[in-house]
C-alpha cells in the first residue's frame, strides 16, 4: 500500500512538474511570438519609409528633369524604344474549332521580376465568362539585326481578376526575350495635367500609340462596369483607347510604365475618357502571384 501511495504521489509530482515546464515552455514562445511580430512591424514600418523616400527621390527628379526639358520624350521616341509592348491574339476554344481568322485582340507588355520574364495583360484578354482562351501569342514590333522576331505563344501563369490583370510566360522556355524589359515608376507620385502615352493593339491593328493627359488618379472602390471587383488606384486619361488597347502600358514621358489601361467611358460624340490600373497596383499583384 505504500509503495502505491508514493508511486501515486510521485506520478502526481511529475504531472505538476510537467504541467509547469509546459507553461514554461508557453509563455516563452508567446514571448518571442510578441518579439517576433515587433520587429516585423519594425521591418514594415521601415520598409514604408524607404519606399516613401524612394518616392519623394523619384518625384523631384522627374520634375527636375521636365523642368530642365532633360529626359523626356516624345511619341516617336516612345513607339520607338517601347519594344517591351507586345499585341496579342488570344483565340477561344470555339474560334480555333471553326479555324476563324482572327487578329490581335489585346495588349500586354514585358517586364522581369526577381530575374524572370513575364508578360502582363488584362485578364478579360485572357478570359471569357471566366474560361481560359484556349490559345494565345504574342507579336513583337522590335527587330534585331535587321530581321523581324517571329510571333511566340504564352501560357496563362495566374490571375487577379480582382484588378484584371494577368501574369503571362513564354511556352517555349527556350525563347529569349531579345529587349530590354519594360521599367515602372510609382504611380503615386502622378499627377493631373502630366503627359501620358497610350501603347496597344485597338481595332485589330498592330501596335500603335496616342497621347494625352492625365485626369486624375484617384482611388477606386470597386466597379464591375470598367472590370475592377477590389478597391484600386486608377489612372483616368485622355489618350484614346479603343477595344484592343486593354492589357496595353499606359507610359510617361521618361517612357517608363505607368498603368495598364483596361477600360474606357464615353463613345459617340461623347468625351471619351480612358481608365488605367496603376503601376503600384500591377507591381504588387505581380509580386504576389509570383
Amino acid at each position: 500500500m505504500k509503495v502505491l501511495t508514493w508511486s501515486v504521489s510521485t506520478l502526481f509530482i511529475c504531472i505538476i512538474i510537467l504541467y509547469c515546464i509546459c507553461i514554461k515552455i508557453s509563455n516563452t514562445v508567446v514571448g518571442l511570438r510578441e518579439k517576433i511580430n515587433t520587429k516585423l512591424s519594425e521591418a514594415d514600418i521601415l520598409k514604408n519609409q524607404y519606399q516613401d523616400r524612394i518616392n519623394n527621390l523619384d518625384k523631384k527628379s522627374s520634375e527636375l528633369a521636365r523642368g530642365l526639358q532633360k529626359g523626356t520624350k516624345n511619341a516617336a521616341q516612345i513607339y520607338k524604344e517601347a519594344n517591351f509592348a507586345v499585341a496579342i491574339t488570344a483565340v477561344s476554344v470555339i474560334e480555333e474549332m471553326l479555324n476563324q481568322m482572327y487578329s490581335p485582340n489585346g495588349s500586354g507588355y514585358v517586364i522581369e521580376i526577381n530575374s524572370q520574364i513575364y508578360i502582363v495583360t488584362a485578364h478579360h484578354v485572357c478570359f471569357e465568362a471566366g474560361i481560359p482562351r484556349r490559345k494565345i501569342n504574342l507579336h513583337f514590333k522590335g527587330m534585331v539585326a535587321g530581321q523581324p522576331v517571329n510571333t511566340e505563344e504564352a501560357t496563362v501563369i495566374d490571375a487577379c481578376e480582382y484588378h484584371d490583370i494577368a501574369l503571362l510566360q513564354f511556352k517555349n522556355k527556350k525563347f529569349v526575350f531579345p529587349w530590354p524589359s519594360g521599367q515602372f515608376a510609382p504611380s503615386k507620385n502622378l499627377e493631373p495635367g502630366q503627359k501620358v502615352f497610350a501603347l496597344g493593339s485597338p481595332l485589330g491593328s498592330f501596335l500603335s500609340i496616342t497621347e494625352g493627359t492625365i485626369m486624375s488618379t484617384d482611388i477606386i472602390e470597386s466597379n464591375t462596369a470598367i472590370g475592377l471587383h477590389k478597391c484600386a488606384q486608377i489612372i483616368r486619361h485622355d489618350a484614346l483607347v479603343n477595344p484592343g488597347n486593354s492589357g496595353g502600358p499606359l507610359i510617361d514621358d521618361f517612357g517608363r510604365i505607368i498603368g495598364m489601361n483596361i477600360s474606357m467611358l464615353g463613345g459617340g460624340n461623347e468625351n471619351k475618357t480612358s481608365l488605367a490600373i496603376a503601376s503600384d497596383c500591377i507591381l504588387k499583384d505581380a509580386k504576389c502571384i509570383t
